[in-house]
């Protein structure tokens, strides 16, 4: 079994460094997100987790590589 799986991590390492080599950067203008969130609670002490949950969609847009602005 050792020997199988020593294989298989052998050949997968092996037949990702041609692909890694020969690839490009590609630069894909997105446009800007656009979302409509909408939540049905039983309880209303549930908004909390609900809204680290949108918080932790929205703060990586707002940071590098994505840099979309705060409108306020």
């Amino acid at each position: 079994m050792k020997a199988f799986l020593l294989a298989l991590i052998w050949l997968c390492l092996g037949g990702a460094t041609p692909a890694l080599a020969s690839g490009k950067w590609v630069a894909t203008p997105y446009a800007p997100p656009r979302a409509l969130f909408d939540f049905y609670l039983d309880d209303p002490q549930k908004i909390g987790s609900a809204l680290f949950w949108v918080r932790s969609l929205i703060n990586p847009l707002l940071e590098a590589p994505y840099n979309y602005p705060r409108k306020t």
